[in-house]
């Protein structure tokens, strides 16, 4: 995917998973959203500020947030919008996004991703439509590839994939929005609303 991105202006991201008694010692933010918030920067430029984060969660099933939002404003003008729950009915982890000229969906879950963008005119002028590029997908179980990228550079001391400054970087800003679900549940008119 990498090589297709050219400055994203729109991200629309869903990860939703049915309820298990995994993870319940942590919030949804930390368990699922990290995911989507680290890629997210990766695709943006790690060099490039979060600016605002608007967010909302609430507690379900547990006394962690099970469900949340996340509306994510990058220095560049990207803005992200971020889904995570463990309270879902089936399993959803998709990202969609916008850049100038493409339209692009990754489905974590078939394993399937597509750059949409228009056609060129033909010779005589007219417009085609849509052109859609299908991704070819390396078909590889992440936490295998983590445990063997970390290996690989242990062994051959190689920088590895994913550096501990990005690492870093994911969690705070996971923090950071856990900050603002917070600020978001001590708002009075939610406060009243539950009396």
């Amino acid at each position: 995917l990498r090589p297709h991105v050219r400055k994203p202006v729109y991200f629309e991201i869903h990860r939703v998973g049915q309820f298990t008694a995994r993870s319940l010692d942590i919030d949804v933010v930390l368990d699922l959203m990290i995911h989507d918030l680290d890629i997210v920067q990766w695709l943006v430029g790690e060099d490039v500020a979060v600016t605002n984060i608007h967010a909302v969660g609430i507690a379900i099933l547990t006394n962690k947030v099970d469900a949340a939002n996340a509306r994510l404003e990058f220095s560049s003008g990207a803005v992200a919008n971020i889904t995570a729950s463990r309270v879902g009915t089936e399993k959803i982890r998709k990202m969609r996004f916008f850049q100038p000229h493409d339209y692009i969906a990754i489905d974590y879950t078939t394993k399937r991703a597509s750059i949409s963008s228009l056609a060129p005119p033909t010779a005589s002028g007219a417009w085609p439509g849509v052109h859609v590029q299908h991704l070819d997908i390396i078909d590889v179980e992440p936490l295998r590839a983590e445990i063997v990228s970390f290996l690989d550079s242990a062994r051959n001391g190689t920088p590895p994939a994913i550096s501990g400054l990005e690492g870093r970087n994911a969690l705070s800003l996971a923090l950071r929005t856990l900050d603002r679900i917070r600020e978001h549940a001590e708002h009075p008119a939610l406060n009243a609303s539950v009396r």
